[in-house]
């Protein structure tokens, strides 16, 4: 993206309505020109921002801080790597919803999960309600229960 693109972007998105604030625009400036204009990036980071996770001023640090933690685990490769920064504002988010301890969060993970094994055409609504007729319909052995996934069981109703 175009830099002022990618500023308007992440402004509208995280809902900062006073996008001709500068301090706001300058740390908008700082997360887009860190994440390398890079539209899936962007809106990783909006998601994080948006939902209250961090301000805009603090994403930077959390988004280094990330990419260190990553980069001791991997063998080092180009620092503006695409992958890299995509993969650094992924993981920021998961860490974030690996901390909430909710029911919904760990739903959360089991879709990303899930989702990393889909080609992104092939995730439709359609594909999780046939799994859970299916479910409903024929009494499912021991060895499904133990190999489904939670979020198509509701346990409740399987006692």
């Amino acid at each position: 993206m175009e830099p002022d693109e990618a500023v308007t972007l992440i402004l509208k998105t995280t809902g900062l309505s006073d996008q001709l604030d500068k301090s706001i625009r300058k740390s908008a400036e700082r997360v887009v020109t860190t994440l390398g204009y890079l539209a899936l990036a962007i809106v990783q980071a909006e998601a994080v921002i948006r939902q209250g996770h961090c301000r805009m001023e603090e994403h930077c640090t959390i988004y280094y801080q990330r990419r260190r933690e990553l980069l001791s685990q991997k063998a080092v490769q180009d620092g503006e790597d695409y992958r890299y920064t995509v993969y650094t504002t992924w993981e920021v988010s998961l860490k974030i919803i690996e901390e909430i301890s909710s029911e919904a969060g760990q739903d959360a993970i089991e879709l990303l999960q899930i989702f990393s094994y889909l080609h992104h055409d092939g995730i439709s609504e359609e594909i999780f309600y046939r799994a859970w007729k299916t479910l409903r319909s024929d009494p499912p052995s021991e060895w499904t229960l133990s190999h489904q996934s939670d979020i198509l069981l509701d346990k409740s109703s399987q006692k």
